[in-house]
């Protein structure tokens, strides 16, 4: 678990300066700017210990569950991108943890709807914006306002060392 970016550099016998690799999170540009800024801050209030980034990484998609039929799930999956990308890639080293599952639109909706509009049948984009909706609204339930303080004023954790 990297707590300290750093910039990765390359300096190649055919060139004549050095390279930067870019191959983990805790290298890239973005990274580095955000510990720097974070550093920059004035501290909070009575808290001299040592500041750093955790980066969260999501990650979603649908999992059919069954050969035959409609059942899915909708998982929502948490990385830390201190990892490499080595460890995070390997099922075995567990790194990956289940948050949340997502909801999508019940077939119910979509008949109600039907039932609703008349004569004139909803598009796809309109069935589109309505998932995107309710993916959002349950977005807006994980990043609630303890999460967006803890972002924006850090949260105490003890480390292993």
């Amino acid at each position: 678990f990297h707590y300290e970016p750093y910039r990765l550099l390359w300096n190649p016998a055919h060139k004549s300066r050095e390279t930067a690799v870019y191959g983990e999170l805790y290298t890239s540009k973005a990274f580095l700017e955000a510990h720097r800024q974070l550093q920059d801050q004035p501290p909070e209030s009575e808290c001299d210990l040592p500041r750093r980034i955790v980066a969260l990484m999501f990650w979603s998609d649908a999992t059919q569950l069954t050969s035959f039929g409609e059942a899915k799930l909708w998982p929502l999956y948490l990385y830390f991108g201190n990892d490499t990308k080595y460890e995070r890639s390997q099922p075995s080293s567990n790194l990956c943890a289940h948050v949340a599952y997502f909801q999508t639109l019940p077939d119910s909706f979509k008949d109600f709807v039907l039932e609703n509009v008349g004569d004139k049948v909803p598009s796809d984009p309109f069935f589109t914006h309505c998932h995107r909706e309710l993916f959002h609204a349950q977005w807006h339930k994980l990043l609630n306002d303890e999460f967006v303080h803890a972002y924006e004023h850090g949260i105490l954790l003890m480390c292993s060392d």
